[in-house]
């Protein structure tokens, strides 16, 4: 699957700390022309699932990095502020803070 070769090649290009900003760049994501409401769900759910597609994919080789730890936490925080405007969000909260568990278990 494609999202999974660049979330295991992006090392090649990019640094961790740069994937993190970019990740959380494009969950709030302000663009000139005003987005419906939909399409932002659509935006910020898409981006839950590659990030928990990177954490489950590569977990091993991040798994002592303080810079995701940080991310992982901001963007629980992220998530936490979007449920009141978008409650459909739930789910992958949920998804990001057992990843979290997981990760703090390790």
């Amino acid at each position: 699957n494609l999202l999974d070769d660049f979330l295991l090649t992006y090392p090649v290009f990019m640094s961790t700390a740069d994937l993190c900003q970019a990740i959380l760049g494009h969950y709030y994501k302000r663009g000139k022309m005003k987005e419906e409401g939909r399409e932002t769900l659509l935006r910020k759910r898409t981006v839950l699932h590659l990030s928990s597609q990177w954490i489950l994919l590569c977990r091993d080789r991040l798994q002592d990095d303080e810079q995701t730890k940080l991310f992982m936490k901001t963007l629980s925080r992220y998530v936490l502020d979007d449920l009141y405007e978008y409650p459909s969000l739930e789910k992958e909260l949920k998804e990001l803070q057992k990843l979290l568990r997981m990760k703090r278990r390790q």
